[in-house]
C-alpha cells in the first residue's frame, strides 16, 4: 500500500511520543501509543503546497527506542 509514499522525502521532523504499557509491564499485550495528529494533511512550509485528505488511510514511518 505504500507505493510512492517514501519517494520524495524533503524533511524529517522529530516529535515527542507517549507510549504507556498497561500495568507498567513492557511485555504486556496492551499499550497506548500517541504520536502526532489524526489529520491526514499538510499545511507546513517546505513543499510549496498544502493538502488535506481526511478519508485516506494513512501511516507514518518511525523508529522507536524504549528507555525506562
Amino acid at each position: 500500500m505504500s507505493k510512492d509514499l517514501l519517494q520524495d522525502i524533503v524533511r524529517v521532523d522529530y516529535q515527542p511520543i507517549s507510549l504507556t504499557f498497561d500495568d507498567g509491564n513492557l511485555h504486556t499485550a496492551a499499550a497506548t501509543l500517541a504520536a502526532g495528529t489524526l489529520a491526514n494533511e499538510y499545511r507546513g512550509q517546505g513543499l510549496g503546497t498544502t493538502w488535506s485528505n481526511p478519508y485516506k488511510r494513512s501511516a507514518f514511518v518511525a523508529s522507536f527506542q524504549y528507555r525506562d
